[in-house]
């Protein structure tokens, strides 16, 4: 144990330091230590992937709400999760060989943990304990095995089998009955979808008669009734807002093996803190997540989410933005993005934003209603910022240009921005300005 008991840890620095500097792994791919402050319960954390041990104690005490671990994670050695008090879900992946001693113990919040391997790893005793008797779901053809193999068998009365491809689990918010979730969108070739509620699992199972590969448009359209729903695996497609409007959706589950995800699908479900974007995702339509107020992270083991879990980006493209505790602040957008999509930061709570070299376009809506932001600085970059791009900041007072060049501008770029707002350019360049953009030629300075 390197630093299970530092809470302040905040940051590794040096040649065996992961990308986001919470990690220390060996060259030998050894996950050693986390370092865990300024993260909680509404956290994920992904564990980078080629880690294929995590070392004795090493996340001891993390206060993190979840985890992702990395395929190719061989071995979760003692005491790994020891006491994370927070931690919810853990879904142990296929390539896992070896559970040891309290690898998962003391931590009373989860409330199901799922394994992935097509064969029992090797056991310890106390793996699991005090970790209030929550689910195990393994595959349906393992069960027996797990009930009767050392170590595991400690737990024979908690093992479940896994989620089926023609089922969809769910759990209801408080004060809501199953009647009055509308399932029929499920219905197929004459099958009618059936929510009976399983007690052992503590969820609604949603039984289809056929394996689910979509989720269609509107599916679950103003779904209040819904509070958490996992998609089984074999999902491909989840449809146009296909959950918009789910106001108490506070957990989803999205399966590997996606590969599309539609425009709005999660639109104003303001319960949402964080989400996985499966690896496997290569589609992705316009801002899934939009007026999402309390997101905080994406994460996911994968090139569409930023270094700092805040931005989904698809192809260069910043399809969606985390908001969540952001008030305030000051904002860099990732050097990866080379256009920042339409609405894909409406409603951010930012005070200033900067926008980087590299970024060539800022589309529709993008940062309309950012009704905190005062400040932006764009780039020398940016030949193109669509119509409503900054409409409705009410709070935007100074626009600073680095290009001499005046990019495009649509007319109502700036619509319904503070009064006195001022955009400020290159001192050689304000008559280019003034000529290209006549209708904010009064607010045009010299920096």
């Amino acid at each position: 144990m390197m630093f299970g008991n530092c809470p302040m840890l905040r940051e590794f620095h040096g040649a065996f330091a992961s990308a986001d500097n919470r990690c220390l792994i060996g060259p030998d791919n050894v996950l050693y230590a986390f370092a865990p402050s300024m993260l909680g319960s509404d956290d994920t954390y992904t564990i980078p992937e080629g880690v294929t041990l995590i070392a004795n104690s090493a996340f001891r005490n993390a206060k993190i709400g979840g985890v992702i671990l990395p395929d190719g994670l061989e071995s979760i050695r003692d005491y790994g999760f020891y006491h994370c008090d927070n931690l919810k879900k853990v879904t142990i992946p296929s390539s896992v060989t070896e559970v040891s001693v309290g690898a998962l113990s003391n931590c009373p919040s989860l409330e199901s943990i799922e394994i992935k391997s097509e064969s029992v790893p090797s056991g310890a005793f106390l793996m699991f304990e005090n970790t209030g008797d929550c689910p195990i779901f393994v595959p349906a053809n393992l069960l027996n095995d797990y009930k009767t193999t050392q170590h595991w068998s400690n737990y024979a009365d908690r093992y479940f089998a896994a989620q089926g491809r023609n089922e969809i689990w769910l759990t209801l918010a408080d004060g809501y009955e199953i009647s009055e979730l509308d399932l029929s969108p499920l219905d197929k070739n004459g099958f009618q979808a059936q929510a009976v509620y399983d007690g052992n699992r503590g969820v609604y199972v949603v039984s289809l008669g056929y394996d689910l590969t979509e989720i269609p448009s509107n599916a679950f359209y103003g779904a209040t009734a819904i509070k958490s729903i996992s998609i089984p695996e074999g999902v491909e497609t989840i449809g146009d807002r296909a959950f918009m409007y789910c106001e108490h959706l506070s957990s989803v589950e999205l399966p590997e093996g996606l590969t599309s995800l539609g425009s709005r699908a999660f639109e104003i479900c303001p319960m949402l803190t964080s989400i996985n974007i499966p690896s496997s995702l290569t589609s992705v339509g316009e801002n899934p997540f939009l007026s999402c107020p309390n997101l905080r992270s994406f994460s996911g083991h994968n090139d569409l989410i930023s270094q700092d879990g805040r931005c989904l980006i698809y192809n260069g493209y910043l399809v969606s933005f985390a908001t969540g505790g952001l008030d305030g602040q000051s904002y860099t957008i990732p050097a990866m993005v080379t256009r920042i999509g339409s609405f894909s930061m409406q409603e951010a709570t930012f005070q200033m934003v900067e926008i980087p070299d590299g970024v060539l376009e800022i589309g529709w809506a993008a940062f309309a209603d950012c009704d905190q932001l005062s400040r932006v600085v764009i780039s020398k970059s940016v030949v193109n910022i669509q119509g409503r791009a900054f409409a409705g900041c009410d709070q935007l007072s100074e626009i600073i240009m680095k290009r001499a060049n005046p990019p495009y501008l649509a007319d109502n770029a700036f619509e319904d921005t503070y009064e006195n707002f001022s955009i400020l350019v290159p001192s050689a360049s304000v008559s280019a300005y003034e000529s290209a953009w006549p209708y904010y030629a009064s607010v045009i300075q010299a920096q």
